[in-house]
């Protein structure tokens, strides 16, 4: 079930996060969602995993940058001090993005 509704979980998930206000929110998000439809436990989904992984898929490098920039914004704001009532709408819009993307290739 749980691989079954993976992007449902990962858009109820944004969504908390988005009307949180909290961006760091959205890097569990993902390795949720790469958990589920993987297979996988969280522990064993890294952004070394996560970018080999969109390679095989057939990302071009400059995606695999952009995705390395944006998982690492939300790496930093889900494990360092930051406002919590801080919004930043550039997160939320890639994040987004980055779903639908995902959810041709997972």
């Amino acid at each position: 079930m749980r691989y079954r509704y993976a992007f449902k979980q990962a858009r109820n998930l944004f969504y908390q996060a988005k009307s949180k206000g909290y961006a760091g929110q959205l890097y569990h998000m993902y390795k949720e969602l790469f958990s589920a439809r993987l297979r996988m436990q969280t522990y064993e989904i890294s952004e070394n995993f996560i970018e080999e992984f969109l390679q095989t898929k057939g990302f071009s490098v400059d995606q695999i940058i952009q995705w390395r920039l944006h998982f690492g914004a939300l790496a930093e704001q889900a494990f360092l001090p930051h406002h919590v009532n801080q919004k930043d709408s550039k997160l939320f819009n890639e994040a987004v993005n980055w779903i639908d993307q995902l959810e041709k290739v997972l």
